[in-house]
């Protein structure tokens, strides 16, 4: 079974890959039927998308490497390791000092 994908490859400039971003996001059709309509490999669509971001002015090539901001709290709460009634214990003990606080 062959696929209906282009023989060739066509370089395109980064002002047609805009334009045909900007039609795939307002087409609202799966990037399956958005290539076959426009004669586009899915691979080279879902390139585009992943290389490039969507501004108000058109695309931009996003950067390599780049990082969200992630923000930590300083003093971290304890985490609990354990809690029997009313007793609670944030590290590793032994079954036997649990023993000796429960008697």
């Amino acid at each position: 079974m062959e696929a209906d994908f282009p023989a060739s490859r066509k370089r395109r400039t980064r002002k047609e890959i805009n334009e045909l971003l900007h039609l795939y996001e307002l087409s609202g059709l799966s990037v399956a039927a958005f290539c076959k309509q426009y004669d586009l490999h899915p691979n080279t669509v879902h390139k585009w998308l992943r290389n490039y971001s969507f501004t108000d002015s058109g695309t931009k090539p996003r950067s390599p490497g780049s990082f969200s901001t992630l923000s930590m709290s300083t003093t971290p709460e304890p985490a609990l390791f354990a809690q029997v009634g009313d007793v609670r214990l944030y590290q590793p003990v032994s079954a036997a000092y649990l023993k000796e606080l429960l008697s």
